[in-house]
């Protein structure tokens, strides 16, 4: 057998398998290609502690002020945050110290809007909400 013939071979099993691999994760009932494709990465990290069930979420009374100021709902704010950008590189931005501070911006109907979000051990707090450009005026104290 000629060494092209063995490096043909070689590849073609590999690629065989590979697909084979491939096909039996897709059909798995746990989902493992969707799940773990892109959980590794920064932003969907973040998002997910923040979001996690064994983790509470807490809003101020002053972002529950502002929830109502700009005829949000808790839910729409959790959703946004699911759906939103983490923004490590923002001013507001703060991981050197606890508890870090993450600036996520989202978009509910035709506004855009952020959150802070103070991320503790055992908890995460959203400590402001806003819109990212125009009329931010409220009546809220904060």
């Amino acid at each position: 057998m000629t060494r092209k013939r063995r490096f043909f071979i070689s590849f073609m099993s590999a690629g065989l398998m590979s697909i084979l691999l491939f096909i039996s994760l897709l059909f798995r009932n746990d989902d493992p290609l969707h799940n773990t494709a892109v959980s590794w990465l920064p932003e969907n990290r973040v998002k997910g502690f923040i979001l996690a069930k064994e983790n509470k979420l807490d809003f101020t009374d002053s972002v529950e002020c502002l929830i109502n100021c700009h005829q949000l709902s808790k839910q729409g704010v959790v959703d946004g945050i699911a759906d939103g950008d983490v923004e490590f590189s923002h001013d507001l931005t703060n991981v050197d110290k606890a508890p870090k501070t993450y600036y996520i911006s989202f978009e509910a109907g035709t506004k855009s809007y952020y959150v802070l979000v103070d991320m503790m051990n055992e908890r995460s707090v959203i400590k402001d909400l806003s819109l990212v450009e125009g009329n931010k005026n409220c009546s809220c104290n904060q």
